[in-house]
C-alpha cells in the first residue's frame, strides 16, 4: 500500500517538474521572440511578417543648380512568396492633377505626399521610403571591382558615345549611362530601362555585394549619403537573406499613363488592368513564368549567311518560340550572346540553361516585341551541345 502511494507521488512530482520546464521553455520561447522582435529594426520586422508592403525607392543626380530624379519606383515586397515586384514611374507624371510633377515633390522631399497616393493607387501599404543619390550607386558598382555589362549598339540614343559591346563597367561609367544627355522627352523611359538593366544586372551579383557589406566600414561609405525613413541597422541582414535565398524573384512592371495636353497623369484604367495581372504574379506560389515559354530573336553576328535561319529550326525543336531572325549590327561577334530585353531573370536563365551559353546579360528595351535576343558567335557550334 505504502509503496503504491510512495509510486503516486513520484509520479505527480514527475509530472510537476515536466509541467514547470514546458513552461520554462515556452516562457523563454516568448522572451527570446520578443527580445529579437525589440532589436529588430523596422525593415527587418517587415520582411519577416507575411503581409506584402510597398518601400517608395528614388534614385537622383546632384548637381551644381538642381537635383535631376532619374528613377521613381515602389518597390512591392511579398515576403510570403519570395517575390519583389517594381512599378516604376516616370518623373514629370502628376499622381493627381491637382499635385505637382513627380521630381518637384522630390526636390523639396515632400515623400509622403507621394507614399500616400501611391498607396491608394497600388492598394498597398507603403511604410517606407529609399533615395540613393547617384553617388551611392557608382560605389556599389566600385565595390565589386566593376560590373559586367554589354551594350548592343542599335539599344544607344542618336548621337550617344556608349562603348559598343562587353565590357566591365565602372562607377565612372554609370553617370552616362543612366543620366545620358539626350532630350528628357526621349530620355525618361529609356532612364527607367538602363535603372532596370542595372539592378538585374548586380541582382546576379549580390552575393559579393552581401560579402562586401559584412565590413562596417565599407557599408557605411555605402550607405552614408543614402536617405531613408527606417534604420540602416537591419538593412544588411536583409541583402544577406536576399542573396542567400534563391527563391526571391524581381518582376517589373511600367504605370500606364495618358497625355492631356502637357499634363502626364496615371491612366486609371489601363492601370488597374495591368496591376491585377502584375498582383497575380507576386502573390502566386508557384513561379509565374514556369509554364510559358519566352519569345526569342535571333540575330547572326557572323558571316555564315542564312545561320540564324537554320538555328531558329534548332530551337523549335527545343520548344521555344523564335519570332524572327536577322543580322546583328555587325558579323564579328566571337561568343555568342544572350540577352534579356523584358526583364525577366527567370526566362533569361532558364535558355541559357537550355543553350549551354555563358554570356548573358540583362539589357532592357520593352518596347520591343521579344522577351530575349540571341545573337550568334563564332562558337555557335557549340549551342545545346
Amino acid at each position: 500500500m505504502n509503496n503504491n502511494i510512495d509510486l503516486l507521488q513520484k509520479k505527480s512530482k514527475l509530472k510537476f517538474i515536466a509541467s514547470l520546464l514546458l513552461i520554462i521553455l515556452i516562457l523563454f520561447f516568448i522572451i527570446s521572440e520578443v527580445y529579437q522582435l525589440i532589436n529588430r529594426s523596422q525593415i527587418e520586422n517587415l520582411f519577416s511578417s507575411s503581409e506584402p508592403f510597398g518601400v517608395l525607392v528614388i534614385s537622383n543626380k546632384q548637381t551644381d543648380k538642381i537635383k535631376e530624379t532619374g528613377f521613381i519606383g515602389v518597390a512591392i515586397i511579398y515576403p510570403k512568396t519570395s517575390r519583389i515586384g517594381i512599378v516604376s514611374l516616370l518623373p514629370q507624371v502628376k499622381l493627381q492633377a491637382s499635385l505637382p510633377p513627380l521630381q518637384e515633390l522630390i526636390r523639396k522631399e515632400k515623400y509622403s505626399n507621394i507614399v500616400s497616393s501611391l498607396s491608394k493607387m497600388l492598394n498597398i501599404d507603403i511604410p517606407a521610403y529609399i533615395s540613393i543619390p547617384l553617388k551611392s550607386i557608382e560605389k556599389a558598382v566600385d565595390m565589386i571591382e566593376g560590373l559586367p555589362w554589354f551594350n548592343y549598339q542599335p539599344f544607344s540614343l542618336l548621337n550617344e558615345k556608349l562603348p559598343a559591346g562587353e565590357q566591365l563597367l565602372d562607377g565612372s561609367k554609370i553617370k552616362s549611362l543612366l543620366y545620358p544627355k539626350q532630350n528628357k522627352s526621349i530620355v525618361q523611359v529609356v532612364q527607367s530601362y538602363r535603372f532596370f538593366s542595372l539592378f538585374l544586372n548586380y541582382w546576379s551579383k549580390r552575393e559579393i555585394f552581401s560579402k562586401r557589406i559584412e565590413d562596417k566600414k565599407t557599408f557605411n561609405i555605402i550607405t552614408n549619403e543614402i536617405k531613408a525613413n527606417f534604420d540602416f541597422s537591419g538593412l544588411a541582414n536583409i541583402i544577406s537573406n536576399l542573396s542567400s535565398d534563391k527563391n526571391w524573384l524581381p518582376i517589373f512592371m511600367e504605370l500606364p499613363i495618358k497625355k492631356i495636353k502637357d499634363i502626364m497623369l496615371p491612366h486609371p484604367d489601363a492601370a488597374n488592368l495591368y496591376l491585377k495581372s502584375f498582383k497575380k504574379k507576386l502573390e502566386s506560389k508557384n513561379n509565374p513564368f514556369g509554364k510559358s515559354l519566352p519569345k526569342i530573336e535571333i540575330k547572326n553576328g557572323t558571316t555564315i549567311a542564312g545561320l540564324a535561319k537554320k538555328f531558329r529550326r534548332k530551337l523549335n525543336k527545343k520548344g521555344l518560340q523564335v519570332l524572327e531572325f536577322s543580322n546583328a549590327d555587325h558579323k564579328n561577334y566571337e561568343k555568342s550572346i544572350l540577352i534579356d530585353c523584358n526583364s525577366n531573370v527567370f526566362y533569361l536563365n532558364r535558355v541559357a540553361k537550355i543553350l549551354k551559353i555563358k554570356k548573358k546579360y540583362h539589357l532592357v528595351n520593352r518596347a520591343l516585341f521579344t522577351d530575349l535576343i540571341l545573337i550568334l558567335g563564332k562558337d555557335y557550334k557549340t549551342l545545346m551541345d
